[in-house]
């Protein structure tokens, strides 16, 4: 689904015809000096100096740019490759980028060149070959060509992700449907999430008027069974890493993809795994705990974000300011935290 919530979808690739740089293998990784943002490598060393007003993460050899208040690209050596010109960008996907002009969305491919032109309300990322588009009230689908193969007829429609991908009908009920557009589970769901690990998150209405909140299997059988149990657990997210996000509306923990409880429901909150790590709120900060749930790096930050390669970014606050850093798998910093 597209989500414009101030904040710009991203896409971005890579082109066997751009020329090779010297940071093409490096993971680089956005930090802000002074409100100008350039980018670090895994090791913290600076190989973009800062001097852009914002930018994105790199994808598919490409990050988002802005200078002044127009909208472009920069390879890993830092050189704009994209002009700033657009009024916002998203990142490179299947070798094409979402753009906006004059309020209008449409794609361009990595050499800035508008392949669909700006014509939808909102457009998404391609993700599995297929982009969701907005226009005129409604959602479908178009490919790398621009041709629509599922028609505008959806209130919402999220993006694909193992072959099925959610959508908000008329009725303002979710149900999933393949690339050809057909509905191969039926709009039933008060609630559905993407699939992800081969379950999807789904919503129904029970008895007593109370939505209940499980996960179901390709063929739209439930599979964990969380409302049948003697305490009624409810899931917070999708599986990561073989677990999930529950709760009992008190503390936060971890089930299994039996629905059982394997990281006990005591943390203020937690989010999804990755790396083998997850962050979780403790006393009003936040810390990382690995699959066992130990605290293996201390709750002292305001924000603490998935780690991505060995590195996660983190935010800690400072005589009322927000300052964003770069930790380690150790919790140490890679790069301390500036604003």
């Amino acid at each position: 689904m597209i989500a414009i919530v101030g904040v710009c979808v991203l896409i971005a690739t890579v082109s066997s015809a751009f020329p090779q740089d010297t940071h093409e293998q490096e993971d680089l990784y956005p930090i802000s000096v002074k409100r100008r943002y350039g980018f670090i490598n895994g090791q913290g060393r600076m190989v973009i100096r800062p001097r852009f007003k914002w930018a994105g993460e790199f994808s598919e050899g490409l990050a988002p740019v802005q200078v002044g208040d127009r909208y472009g690209f920069i390879d890993r050596s830092g050189k704009i490759l994209i002009a700033p010109q657009f009024d916002s960008v998203g990142t490179f996907s299947d070798g094409l980028a979402n753009v906006e002009l004059a309020k209008r969305w449409g794609y361009i491919d990595k050499t800035g060149s508008i392949v669909i032109k700006p014509q939808y309300e909102s457009a998404s990322v391609f993700s599995e070959g297929l982009a969701a588009f907005y226009i005129n009230r409604r959602m479908g689908f178009i490919d790398r060509t621009g041709s629509v193969i599922v028609r505008p007829q959806f209130a919402k429609a999220f993006d694909f992700s193992e072959g099925l991908a959610v959508v908000l009908t008329e009725q303002q009920l979710f149900g999933f449907i393949d690339r050809s557009g057909a509905m191969v589970l039926p709009a039933v769901y008060e609630y559905a999430d993407k699939f992800s690990e081969g379950l999807a998150r789904v919503g129904v209405r029970g008895g007593n008027g109370e939505i209940e909140v499980d996960f179901i299997d390709r063929n739209g059988n439930f599979v964990t069974q969380l409302a049948k149990g003697k305490t009624r657990i409810y899931a917070l997210d999708n599986f990561s890493e073989g677990l999930a996000v529950a709760t009992t509306k008190g503390g936060k923990g971890y089930i299994n993809r039996n629905g059982e409880i394997v990281i006990p429901l005591r943390f203020e909150f937690a989010y999804s795994f990755s790396e083998g790590l997850a962050s979780v709120n403790i006393g009003g900060k936040k810390g990382y705990i690995d699959k066992s749930g130990r605290l293996v790096i201390e709750a002292r930050f305001e924000s603490a974000g998935e780690f991505k390669n060995g590195l996660a970014r983190v935010t800690i606050r400072e005589k009322g300011i927000s300052k964003e850093g770069y930790i380690d798998r150790r919790g140490r910093y890679v790069w301390a935290p500036t604003d």
